[in-house]
């Protein structure tokens, strides 16, 4: 057995805020065991970002919220939906976010040619997903004739670079 340093074993105590009178702290490990533990809290952080839209059978591009240049953005959840008459082409809705210098496509679907039809999707993300700063989101709707509309939303996690709390 390996003896953990008291130093590490403090730090985990403070960070994790553990009560020693009531929480069991190992002191030893196996050899091949590490002491890993989330640096991020996420789990007691409310969304404090929420966007929702909604589109009138236009097409085109819709800014859902703007990642200004010093802020950390955290994407949460994602949801979409399109409704079409059997008049509409090809309708293409998505959500797009910049991740790591890419564009990327977050969530996304497709109704096809002479179908009418209503599609709703959401997703949340276990993990949230950091949104490149100085970026937008954005919701695209595509289609060129008929009648589609479209509703969709995000939640997020934000927090300005170097504000104090």
């Amino acid at each position: 057995m390996a003896r953990i340093q008291s130093e590490i074993i403090n730090k985990a105590i403070d960070d994790l805020k553990l009560d020693v009178a009531r929480d069991k702290i190992p002191n030893e490990t196996e050899d091949k065991v590490q002491i890993t533990y989330e640096l991020r809290d996420f789990k007691n952080k409310t969304a404090g970002v929420v966007r929702n839209f909604n589109t009138a059978s236009t097409t085109g591009g819709l800014t859902v919220y703007n990642v200004v240049a010093d802020e950390n953005f955290y994407l949460t959840s994602a949801f979409l939906g399109v409704e079409s008459d059997a008049t509409a082409d090809n309708t293409n809705v998505n959500i797009t976010a910049t991740i790591d210098g890419t564009a990327r496509i977050i969530l996304g679907t497709r109704k096809l040619t002479a179908t009418a039809g209503k599609i709703n999707i959401s997703l949340s993300f276990p993990y949230p997903i950091k949104v490149d700063s100085n970026t937008t989101i954005v919701f695209i709707n595509t289609f060129t004739v008929g009648v589609s509309a479209s509703i969709g939303g995000i939640t997020g996690i934000s927090d300005v670079i170097g504000a104090t709390k």
